[in-house]
């Protein structure tokens, strides 16, 4: 389960879940992009936040669209 399908299921917005973490809303935004990975001291807080459901930094990652082929 990806961040934001879990996010999705506990119906918990960025905003909440950043504050949760104490980091900056851009921050979840550039982790769910693939731009920048989080320390392992912040993972670590993810894990115990989701309860193990989102446990590796690649399940931070949105599932990638792509989209000419949704419109063919």
């Amino acid at each position: 389960m990806n961040l934001r399908e879990w996010l999705f299921a506990k119906r918990m917005s960025i905003t909440f879940f950043s504050a949760l973490m104490r980091v900056n809303r851009s921050s979840v935004y550039h982790w769910m992009k693939g731009q920048n990975v989080p320390s392992d001291k912040i993972m670590e807080k993810i894990r115990e936040i989701s309860l193990d459901r989102v446990y590796h930094k690649e399940e931070l990652k949105d599932v990638e669209i792509d989209r000419k082929k949704e419109q063919a």
